[in-house]
């Protein structure tokens, strides 16, 4: 087994460390495993990588396997890395990282003590919505926020390579699969500041810029809120994106009338008669097939394009809560 040490300046590191400040806290340990395989009964550990923060100073230790043996030698040191830890923070860690441990711990008789997971794939998941191409990898994400190394090889390339590594001993096969662990490691902690855009519906958005079509009416402004990645809200004739401090939305027009939702589809019905929509409450006296249900996605009525900003500034805001 081979330990591997490095220290950065967070500066070095993190995108936004102001922001990233304001999610960890001390004590938090962030952790990442790469192995052979997805398959803990047929695949072993190759390694385990810790990282920590001290002051602006970001440590990371990584357990490498030199040979085919020393498997519980990397899970032992590992997992003494972790003790004393307050948060264990991993990407996708409850359903891969801890399981595999776990499993392949048993292999050896050894049993993982209990860790505070803070699994940030499963803390993130809401924003999965607001991506406009459904993409929600920690590669993709990170590609999102700008922060990309061509350099680092895909899951397959760096079983090859450790592979090779194993046959020949040469460090040219096992560095950049040290690099690819600290990439991840790194990564997760700049997804830390993704929290963030979990915040929308707390948004004050200010319009700058309104102009009209034809078509559409479309507004650019300001947020006092800072999305990382761009996020879009989304619903049949309303699209606004966010995007660090800015924001642009597009309303489509029908004959000067712009869609406007409500929230709590269940509250509301349609007419069939002139496809009005009206409280819930008031169809108790109508007949079951005079009305229909409707739902998030045509839970609206036409209304006038609002003639003051303040206005389609509040509606957005009520959008940003649905």
């Amino acid at each position: 087994m081979k330990k591997i040490e490095h220290t950065y300046n967070i500066k070095e590191m993190i995108k936004y460390p102001e922001l990233f400040s304001r999610y960890s806290k001390d004590g938090d340990t962030y952790l990442t495993i790469e192995t052979t395989g997805l398959s803990p009964e047929r695949h072993r550990i190759i390694s385990i990588s810790v990282g920590t923060i001290s002051d602006d100073i970001i440590g990371i230790t990584t357990f490498f396997s030199d040979n085919k043996d020393d498997e519980l030698t990397i899970i032992e040191k590992g997992l003494d890395s972790l003790e004393n830890s307050g948060r264990v923070i991993t990407w996708n860690g409850d359903s891969f990282d801890f399981r595999f441990l776990s499993r392949r711990g048993e292999e050896y008789g050894k049993k993982i003590p209990a860790i505070t997971s803070y699994d940030l794939r499963r803390i993130l998941s809401p924003l999965k919505r607001l991506l406009p191409d459904d993409s929600f990898s920690l590669y993709e994400l990170l590609e999102k926020m700008d922060i990309t190394d061509s350099s680092i090889p895909d899951g397959r390339t760096l079983v090859t390579l450790y592979k090779t590594y194993i046959e020949t001993g040469a460090d040219r096969y096992s560095a950049p699969i040290e690099k690819h662990s600290i990439y991840k490691l790194t990564g997760i902690m700049n997804l830390m500041c993704l929290q963030n855009c979990l915040k929308l519906n707390k948004a004050s958005p200010v319009i700058e810029d309104i102009s009209a079509t034809n078509e559409a009416l479309n507004v650019k402004g300001t947020t006092d809120l800072f999305f990382p990645i761009e996020i879009t809200v989304s619903l049949p004739g309303i699209r606004i994106n966010f995007s660090k401090n800015s924001f642009s939305g597009s309303f489509t027009t029908y004959d000067g009338r712009i869609r406007m939702y409500f929230p709590d589809p269940s509250s509301y019905v349609r007419l069939k008669a002139d496809s009005s929509l009206i409280p819930k409450e008031l169809s108790k006296s109508m007949s079951r097939s005079d009305y229909e249900s409707v739902t998030k996605e045509n839970c609206f009525s036409l209304v006038k394009i609002p003639r003051e900003k303040k206005q389609l500034e509040n509606y957005i805001r009520s959008l940003e809560k649905m």
